[in-house]
């Protein structure tokens, strides 16, 4: 039942992985002629100096790991899928698996860019990348988390009936992931862009909580009194 419940959430997990992948390829594209044309590619512990690699080759052979790298994980959990019977926590662990792989890879990509865009990478910056990995995981468990649990969101109604708290968590868990997705593109954003978006998807995740739940929480309720019709 709750992996069936969870099945719309893969399909905005699929959407979102790919968006995340994509993003930095995007970022290089809109960035090129800004770049200069060596990058600095790595730098070397206690001196000054880094290796440097032609651009367009670079960001090729790095765009084309970023595409390719997704595509094989993902053919080997299909693979091992098929060899043997899969249960609910060997699947949380896939999907945790290719979250991390998407989320390592765009993040190496983007310092890489901003790095040679000689724009500084301060502690705001993990942090956003930290916190945004950390929605994007939550949201994606939510449909999991079982009734009542401290890790859910203990609305006055979801608290109340389980069948509220089930709906709520199945349906706002793609708000969530899509704020973790807001957080992890912030980089490639100005800082006006970033911040606006980083609030108003916090507070449309928050009410969006509390309004559905309560708005699921009132219908039931109108369908307990509404008078039953009598042969």
């Amino acid at each position: 039942m709750q992996l069936h419940r969870a099945q719309r959430v893969w399909y905005w997990l699929d959407f979102m992985l790919v968006l995340i992948t994509l993003s930095p390829i995007i970022a290089a594209i809109g960035f090129y002629t800004q770049m200069p044309d060596k990058l600095l590619v790595a730098t070397r512990i206690g001196e000054k100096t880094g290796y440097y690699q032609d651009k367009l080759l670079f960001l090729l052979i790095f765009s084309l790991v970023q595409i390719v790298a997704p595509i094989l994980l993902r053919a080997f959990i299909t693979i091992s899928r098929q060899r043997e019977r899969q249960t609910k926590q060997m699947e949380i662990c896939f999907d945790l698996l290719r979250i991390a792989q998407a989320v390592v890879f765009s993040t190496m990509y983007c310092l890489l860019i901003l790095q040679n865009l000689l724009i500084p990478i301060g502690v705001e910056m993990y942090i956003m990348i930290l916190v945004g990995i950390i929605l994007l995981v939550y949201g994606y468990l939510l449909p999991w988390i079982s009734y009542l649990h401290p890790l859910g969101m203990r609305t006055s109604w979801t608290k109340t009936e389980q069948e509220v708290w089930v709906n709520t968590h199945r349906k706002l868990s793609v708000f969530w992931m899509l704020t973790g997705v807001v957080y992890l593109l912030c980089p490639y954003l100005p800082g006006w862009l970033g911040l606006v978006l980083i609030i108003s998807s916090v507070c449309l995740t928050i009410l969006s909580t509390y309004i559905y739940s309560y708005l699921y929480f009132r219908r039931g309720k109108g369908k307990q009194n509404k008078p039953s019709l009598e042969a």
